[in-house]
């Protein structure tokens, strides 16, 4: 279904441990994410090839990754400024 969302155009997002899913799809090759800090040693560990900032969010081209909680309000204020 998120492939299909790609193919479609429209565009990604995930908090927290969600960014598991858009990896495991395939879906963050090539792209800047974050994932929550303490996630963040296996994730690198499991997706070596995925840039994996440890950031509070990452916006990058048509995905929206956030650390979680209320980073996502940090992040959305950013989309709309």
């Amino acid at each position: 279904m998120l492939r299909q969302a790609v193919r479609r155009g429209i565009a990604l997002g995930s908090l927290s441990t969600g960014t598991y899913l858009l990896a495991r799809a395939g879906l963050l090759d090539g792209y800047r994410c974050t994932i929550h800090w303490e996630n963040l040693p296996g994730f690198s560990e499991a997706f070596p090839e995925i840039d994996a900032t440890g950031g509070l969010f990452e916006i990058d081209r048509d995905r929206f990754t956030s650390a979680g909680g209320t980073t996502a309000l940090d992040m959305m204020l950013t989309l709309i400024a």
